[in-house]
C-alpha cells in the first residue's frame, strides 16, 4: 500500500523494466512473424512477463481510488488485450496482439518522464521533435503488425469476401478515406473487409496525429523564437528574475502583482527564464492584449538556470532578486527540493550576492536551503558581513 502512494517510487521500480520488457516483446514479435512460429525461450520470456503485468493490471485495479477512470485508460487497454496473447501464444500461435505493447511502452517512457527518471532534452523543440519521432515508431509499428494481423486472419464470413471491389458500404467508406486523406487509393489494398476498417481507422488517427504534432512543433518553435536574445537593462532600470517550474497560473498571479505596484514611473522589469514554458505562444498573446503593459515590463527568454550562459542572458548577476519557483505538482518532495537546491547553488556561481527566494517543500531541507540562500561576499572589499538573517529565512513567505 504505501509503495503504490509513491507514484515516483512505483515508476523507479517498475516503470523501467516495464519500459525495456515492453520494447523487448515487440522486437520479438517481429522476430516470431519471420519465423511463422514462437519458439519455446521465446514464449516462456514471454509468458513471465504477461504474468507480471496480470499481476500488476489486478493489483493496481484494487487500490485505485477511480476504478472507473482506470478501466478507461489506454494503458489499460492495451495490457488487457495483451496479456492473453502473452500468456498463451506459443509455437504456431505466432499471430496475437501482443504487438500493442508497443503503445504501453511509449505511454510509459512518457510516465518516467514526467517523474523525472528519464533525461529529457533541455530544449522545448527538441523535446517536441522527440516525442513526434517516437510517436510516428510507435504509429507505423502498430498499423503494420496490426494490418498483418487482420490480413491474415481472414473474413469473419465468405460473404464478406469481395474479389472485385463491389461498391459495397464498407469499400465505398474505405474508398473515400484513404482517396481523400492519403495518397490514393493504391495498388496494394486489404482484401479484408476487418483490414479495410483497420486501414481507415489508421488513416483517420494518423490525420489527427499530424495535424497536432504540426500544432505543437509551430507553437514550440514561436516559443524559442519569442524567448531568444538576452535581456539587456537599461541605466535607470532594475529587474528580478523569475525562474525555475513557472506554471502559467503562478506567472500571471506573479505579474499582476508586480504591475499593480508600480515604482519610479515604471522602470523596473520582470525577466522570465524557463526550460519548458508551461504556456503557449497564443496564451501570452493573449495576456498581452488583455494588459498591454506586460510588453513592456516583462521580458520571456528560453533557457535554463542550470546553464552559465542562459544565467548570463536574463542579467542574473545584475538584478535586483531572483525567485525560483518548486515544482508544486512533483509527486517526491525530496526530488523537487533536490532540484530546487541545484537551481539555487547554479545561480550562487554567477551571483553570489544577489537575494534568492524560494521555498522548500520538506523540513529535513531547511538546513540546506538556508545556507543556499545565504549571499555570499567577497571578504577582499573589507566590508563587514551585514546581519541580514532575513535573506535565509524569508524564503518560506516569498512568493506570497
Amino acid at each position: 500500500w504505501a509503495l503504490h502512494r509513491s507514484p515516483r517510487v512505483v515508476a523507479r521500480c517498475w516503470g523501467t523494466p516495464r519500459l525495456l520488457a515492453a520494447v523487448a516483446v515487440c522486437c520479438l514479435y517481429v522476430l516470431n512473424t519471420y519465423l511463422r512460429r514462437v519458439p519455446r525461450p521465446v514464449h516462456v520470456v514471454q509468458a513471465a512477463y504477461g504474468a507480471a503485468l496480470l499481476v500488476k493490471v489486478v493489483y493496481s485495479f484494487s487500490m485505485t481510488d477511480e476504478p472507473v477512470t482506470y478501466l478507461v485508460t489506454p494503458t489499460l487497454l492495451c495490457d488487457v488485450v495483451s496479456i492473453p496473447s502473452l500468456l498463451f501464444a506459443s509455437g504456431g500461435l505466432w499471430l496475437n496482439l501482443s504487438f500493442l505493447q508497443g503503445v504501453a511502452a511509449l505511454r510509459q517512457y512518457h510516465s518516467l518522464q514526467r517523474h523525472g527518471l528519464v533525461a529529457a532534452p533541455a530544449r522545448d523543440i527538441h523535446q517536441v521533435l522527440l516525442d513526434t519521432g517516437l510517436q510516428l515508431l510507435v504509429f507505423i509499428y502498430t498499423a503494420t503488425c496490426g494490418l498483418q494481423f487482420f490480413e491474415l486472419l481472414g473474413d469473419p464470413g465468405a460473404e464478406m469476401r469481395s474479389e472485385q471491389f463491389e461498391l459495397t458500404t464498407a469499400h465505398v467508406i474505405y474508398f473515400a478515406v484513404v482517396t481523400l486523406l492519403s495518397v490514393g487509393y493504391g495498388d496494394f489494398v486489404p482484401y479484408t473487409l476487418v483490414g479495410r476498417l483497420w486501414v481507415v481507422v489508421n488513416v483517420l488517427f494518423a490525420a489527427f496525429l499530424v495535424a497536432r504534432e504540426i500544432s505543437e512543433l509551430l507553437d514550440a518553435v514561436a516559443t524559442v523564437r519569442s524567448g531568444g536574445g538576452a535581456y539587456t537593462a537599461g541605466p535607470d532600470t532594475r529587474h528580478v528574475v523569475l525562474t525555475g517550474r513557472v506554471r502559467w497560473e503562478d506567472l500571471t498571479h506573479f505579474v499582476a502583482q508586480f504591475v499593480a505596484r508600480p515604482r519610479a514611473g515604471g522602470t523596473e522589469r520582470v525577466v522570465v527564464m524557463t526550460a519548458r514554458p508551461a504556456w503557449s505562444a497564443a496564451d501570452w498573446a493573449r495576456a498581452i492584449a488583455a494588459d498591454p503593459r506586460l510588453a513592456d515590463r516583462v521580458t520571456l527568454l528560453h533557457g535554463s538556470p542550470l546553464l552559465g550562459a542562459d544565467v548570463l542572458r536574463a542579467g542574473i548577476p545584475t538584478a535586483a532578486a531572483v525567485f525560483v519557483l518548486p515544482d508544486q505538482a512533483a509527486a517526491d518532495a525530496y526530488h523537487a527540493d533536490s532540484e530546487v537546491l541545484k537551481t539555487v547553488l547554479a545561480v550562487r556561481v554567477h551571483a553570489p550576492a544577489v537575494p534568492i527566494y524560494t521555498t522548500n517543500a520538506v523540513a529535513d531541507s531547511t538546513f540546506q536551503f538556508r545556507i543556499a540562500l545565504q549571499p555570499v561576499y567577497d571578504v577582499n572589499e573589507f566590508a563587514p558581513l551585514p546581519a541580514r538573517a532575513g535573506d535565509a529565512s524569508r524564503s518560506s513567505d516569498a512568493t506570497d
